[in-house]
């Protein structure tokens, strides 16, 4: 079994080092070089009780009317 020498384990860490680098940054800078046109999309519903319409007028949705508390 050969022993691993100090100038062996540097060449062997900066290799690793460098295919992390090229790895995790590289496809980020290409990405970022192209960027896509972005696509126009409608507003989400603010939530499922909740309608908002492109006018402005809002409707609150409720399962159960409200009867009061009988006062």
């Amino acid at each position: 079994m050969n022993a691993l020498g100090r100038r062996d384990l540097l060449r062997a860490s900066v290799l690793s080092g460098a295919g992390l680098f090229i790895a995790f940054h590289v496809p980020r800078k290409v990405a970022r070089a192209a960027p896509e046109p972005a696509a126009k999309k409608a507003p989400p519903d603010p939530n499922a009780f909740v309608r908002v319409a492109p006018d402005g007028s809002t409707t609150i949705l409720l399962a159960h009317s409200e009867m009061g508390q009988g006062i």
